[in-house]
């Protein structure tokens, strides 16, 4: 996985861009979040859109990592918005009923507004 700042972090929304597969083998336990090394320690009280459009796969450590992290988002009054999710994780989202716990939107424009607190 191949995190990138599009975007500077004191921007009103911050957006990241993902690539490559997330998977458990660019999440381990013992290194920093790779969230958390783009955007900071107080970076979970931002609004990041997270850009999906590149991501190629997602294994249920990646689930689980981005439940935690829109969790770590929620905890410190930020929001995390997912976006333009390729086919492939869009079927992961779906089957496992994740639109009911995330917050997706289907590009950056529905996200952007999702984030500031519109519908979308």
């Amino acid at each position: 996985m191949n995190l990138h700042l599009e975007s500077d972090r004191n921007a009103s929304v911050v957006r990241v861009a993902c690539a490559g597969q997330i998977t458990a083998s660019n999440l381990n336990p013992d290194d920093m979040d790779p969230l958390e090394g783009i955007l900071g320690l107080d970076g979970f009280s931002s609004k990041v859109l997270l850009d999906l459009d590149k991501t190629t796969f997602i294994d249920s450590s990646g689930i689980s990592w981005l439940i935690s992290r829109h969790n770590e988002f929620n905890e410190n009054g930020g929001v995390l918005v997912l976006h333009s999710v390729p086919p492939v994780v869009q079927q992961v989202f779906d089957l496992l009923r994740l639109g009911a716990v995330l917050n997706l939107a289907s590009d950056q424009e529905a996200a952007e507004t999702r984030a500031v607190g519109g519908t979308s």
